[in-house]
């Protein structure tokens, strides 16, 4: 796929029918052609800049070997100086050559494949060059001056020409900026764009679950109102309103009873009998639950001979009392009960799930909202971006 086809393909498609949020994109659609253009004139006009520095460089390194040649055929033996002198000289001399050929082997490892670089580099070894070999150049010139001088305008005369080739294609060197930068803002609003369509899915997605809790949750209360209804469910409820007047009956008994007895009298009577005494305080702090837990019901016969024989009489339906409190201990449940109490459980149950479910939701669009803002800014930014083409 060409590069045109695959910018379109960022822009247009079907990826667009799933965002809910229209985003502007119908300006967009020159800049596609206009990269391609760009693109094939930026890629033939560095081919060319790389072919020239590779020249240049070849130029610089023959002239550089002549100069080279030039200061080691140099001798100063018979020169009419101070052997100290001399010695200065041809060790500087000498230095300087080194940094001559050091120079040429580094220009020659340098990478062709991006011009802006190529530029950088070459700059970069012969500022070094000038930094280094500026106080050997000083001490050798002493002697040597001429040649020195026509080896220091040939490397001057190689910066001059690579700054001028630089400044010729600064706009060059900008446009390609500028393409690399839309080329990444456009990976990124293709990347943006597929999450925007992940998030859809998953909204989807979150929205059919929900519809889905929702009608059993429909389901759920259509039956607990069918129980309701239904003539089983009456029949329950008359037997626990019936239940629930038997137990109040059973209550009046006991506190009838619990009345008719001075407990706390007895209480003064018996403190003496530590097993009397505690069972009748059992009595006081808890008539009921003391008769469901005296099994043997010790109280009457402590009672018999503390109370009056028509009270006592009484006492005798405390044994009835008893079994009806252990048997109430549990209340009456009836099959419909646990039905509907299934059910509701199985609704809570189903309510969480669905606050979970709108959490989700909410939490999604949020992401959405934030990432439709981000979009609409790239699409901005490449824009303004494209206008400097």
């Amino acid at each position: 796929m060409s590069l045109i086809n695959k910018i379109k393909e960022f822009f247009k498609g079907k990826e667009e029918k799933s965002l809910d949020v229209p985003i502007k994109e119908s300006s967009l659609e020159e800049v596609p052609l206009k990269l391609e253009e760009e693109s094939k004139e930026i890629t033939t006009s560095k081919k060319q800049l790389k072919e020239r520095l590779y020249n240049n460089i070849k130029d610089f390194e023959l002239k550089i070997d002549d100069v080279i040649l030039s200061l080691e055929e140099i001798d100063i033996s018979e020169k009419k100086e101070h052997d100290k002198i001399k010695l200065v000289v041809n060790e500087n001399l000498n230095q300087y050559i080194t940094y001559l050929k050091r120079t040429i082997e580094n220009l020659k490892k340098i990478d062709l494949s991006d011009p802006e670089k190529i530029i950088h580099k070459i700059s970069g070894i012969l500022n070094e060059f000038r930094r280094l070999s500026h106080m050997p150049f000083e001490k050798a010139t002493i002697l040597v001056g001429e040649k020195l001088g026509n080896a220091k305008i040939t490397v001057n005369s190689f910066i001059k020409e690579i700054n001028s080739v630089f400044e010729e294609n600064k706009k060059l060197f900008e446009k390609d900026k500028l393409f690399k930068k839309i080329n990444i803002l456009m990976n990124e609003l293709k990347n943006r764009k597929y999450l925007f369509e992940e998030i859809d899915l998953e909204l989807k997605e979150l929205h059919n679950k929900m519809e889905g809790k929702k009608a059993e949750c429909s389901s759920i209360k259509y039956k607990i109102s069918k129980i309701r209804q239904s003539e089983q469910f009456n029949k329950d409820n008359i037997e626990k309103e019936n239940n629930k007047e038997y137990i109040e009956e059973l209550y009046r008994k006991i506190n009838s009873i619990k009345n008719e007895i001075n407990l706390k009298e007895l209480s003064k009577k018996l403190h003496e009998d530590k097993k009397k005494y505690k069972l009748i305080m059992n009595y006081i702090a808890d008539f009921k639950k003391a008769i469901k837990e005296d099994k043997e019901l010790q109280i009457i016969e402590i009672l018999k001979s503390e109370i009056s024989e028509q009270t006592a009489q009484g006492l005798f339906d405390l044994q009835e009392i008893q079994q009806r409190v252990i048997e109430l201990e549990n209340p009456l449940f009836a099959k419909t009960d646990y039905e509907i109490s299934s059910l509701e459980k199985e609704l809570s149950k189903l309510d969480a799930n669905i606050n979970d479910i709108e959490s989700n939701i909410a939490r999604e669009l949020k992401k959405k909202e934030k990432l439709h803002i981000k979009i609409d800014d790239i699409n901005s930014e490449i824009l303004e971006n494209s206008k400097s083409f």
